[in-house]
């Protein structure tokens, strides 16, 4: 699931918030109402590097969030990693 919501936000060193532009919400199956139950969400600022263009790749189409899971790599990490922020490449549908 994919929204668009400023909710949520989060402090910066100088001390600003920063609020983000969107939401990648990871869910499961459960035995809810819904069908399912919410266990994370991705938070997308657009002033960072490539997120934007992610973003409006999102919105253009909501069969692009299925798109974008299908090649997207899953990995297990703790909290203490390096990240690389080089970009994506994105599917076309």
């Amino acid at each position: 699931m994919f929204n668009v919501n400023t909710k949520n936000a989060q402090k910066t060193a100088d001390g600003s918030w920063v609020k983000a532009t969107a939401f990648i919400n990871i869910s499961l199956p459960a035995n809810t109402k819904s069908g399912v139950r919410k266990f994370g969400a991705i938070s997308l600022k657009a002033d960072k590097k490539g997120i934007s263009e992610l973003i409006e790749y999102l919105k253009a189409d909501p069969a692009n969030i299925n798109a974008l899971m299908a090649q997207a790599v899953y990995d297990f990490q703790m909290a203490d990693s390096d990240q690389d922020d080089s970009g994506f490449t994105l599917p076309t549908v």
